[in-house]
């Protein structure tokens, strides 16, 4: 019989996973595309948005007849054992303790293969096909090779991509060797920057970031056509401005917090 602990940390791994699964899919889609589409109504001029998939969601990455489907669950799955290295890292980093080194090491060497497997599928894929641009009138059209030459167009977006690409490779491989235990940094800045320059790459240089696939197509969103209004922008940019005080909270606490290994002395003391 399966004891409380033992069966809550199954629930809480598979949780875990499952959301590392389903946000690499969905954040997939704003490359891929959606199957929906934006209804005005004529008189109330009220917008409303329709799911025109047969499954709610779940087609996205459960049809297997469309190509995009091995798209979405690449990333997804590129995702898992994402999350599965970078949990190996900080604990590898974090903890003073052979046995979880050697323990951590091993993840970081069993997962790393897949990561890469998936991840440079899903990024060779979208480079290859055509993207969601849209014309000053708001026209959108698909244009071959969209991300791949938005990388080429913009060239900061693109650095991003590749050094946190190789900041990742670098944090990852410093994670294979038992005694370094210092690639969980390194691997962080990259992912960070490697997620944040993709996610650029489909919201400027005239891209949709949030398309829509098929016969819907001209309802893909754009930054022009889902932009709020200027007093919600104005306000917006304000509260913005307290984001590198956030941030520097944030990093303050993260290194308090982290100033001292986790060893058995302490983990004894309570003071």
């Amino acid at each position: 019989m399966e004891t409380g602990g033992g069966l809550y940390t199954k629930i809480l791994s598979m949780c875990g996973l499952n959301a590392s699964l389903l946000l690499g899919i969905m954040l997939s889609t704003f490359f891929t595309g959606n199957p929906y589409a934006i209804d005005v109504h004529p008189q109330s001029g009220l917008v409303q948005p329709q799911w025109m998939g047969i499954m709610g969601g779940l087609e996205l990455f459960l049809d297997m007849s469309v190509y995009t489907s091995y798209i979405n669950f690449s990333l997804g799955l590129a995702f898992v054992f994402l999350s599965v290295v970078m949990g190996a890292l900080y604990f590898k980093y974090r903890i003073e303790n052979e046995d979880v080194e050697r323990r951590a090491t091993k993840v970081v060497r069993n997962n790393m293969p897949f990561f890469i497997l998936f991840f440079l599928f899903f990024i060779v894929n979208i480079w290859v096909r055509p993207g969601y641009e849209y014309s000053a009138e708001g026209y959108i059209t698909l244009v071959p090779h969209k991300y791949l030459l938005n990388m080429y167009e913009m060239p900061l977006v693109g650095c991003m991509c590749i050094v946190g690409f190789i900041l990742m490779m670098w944090g990852m491989i410093k994670g294979c060797r038992i005694n370094d235990c210092n690639g969980f940094y390194y691997a962080a800045a990259g992912c960070i920057s490697t997620i944040w320059g993709l996610m650029c790459s489909v919201g400027l240089n005239n891209t949709s970031f949030y398309p829509a696939s098929g016969w819907w197509i001209q309802n893909s969103l754009t930054i022009e056509n889902s932009s709020t209004g200027g007093y919600s922008m104005t306000v917006m940019f304000y509260i913005s401005l307290l984001l590198p005080l956030v941030l520097g909270c944030v990093l303050y606490v993260w290194k308090t917090m982290d100033s001292r290994r986790i060893n058995k002395d302490t983990a004894s003391n309570h003071k």
